[in-house]
């Protein structure tokens, strides 16, 4: 399953993916900083065993330069919308006792230039080690990945 807020980009990935890899893939132009885009994936998708939350537009700069407006915005995606998909999936999958969840945060997480994205980054850091640590009774693993850039490319 694809999810992107612009259903071009989903569908271009899937047209890449379909081509290069003869694998099916389903495609959902839903923006995960809203909580009822999650609640309509999760309802469209019960039987996911892998979640993987990639996604942000955290914008570069100091606590100066970026004004709360919109840093809400961002982390809204970045780290609340890592948190609900990470709740809603983690609990079907948890009823099943099987699955796996992975959550990708930059190791701008130590980059103190960049503090929106160091912030929020941290933050997802610190969430994916409390759920990896109670994961395991429901059968599940989490799974932290903090690459150099956080880019996945198809």
């Amino acid at each position: 399953m694809l999810v992107s807020r612009t259903a071009a980009d989903i569908e271009a990935a899937k047209a890449k993916i379909t081509s290069q890899y003869n694998f099916a893939a389903r495609c959902f132009p839903l923006d995960l900083s809203d909580s009822k885009s999650v609640d309509i994936l999760a309802a469209e998708c019960p039987e996911t065993d892998l979640l993987v939350n990639n996604a942000g537009a955290i914008p570069r700069g100091n606590i100066a330069k970026v004004d709360e407006a919109r840093w809400r915005t961002v982390w809204d995606l970045k780290v609340f919308g890592y948190v609900n998909m990470t709740r809603r999936f983690c609990a079907l999958m948890a009823a099943r006792k099987k699955g796996s969840s992975s959550t990708s945060s930059a190791l701008s997480a130590k980059a103190y230039s960049r503090t929106t994205g160091s912030s929020g980054n941290a933050s997802l850091m610190a969430f994916t080690r409390a759920m990896g640590g109670t994961a395991p009774r429901d059968g599940l693993r989490v799974v932290g990945i903090n690459p150099a850039r956080s880019r996945v490319i198809v």
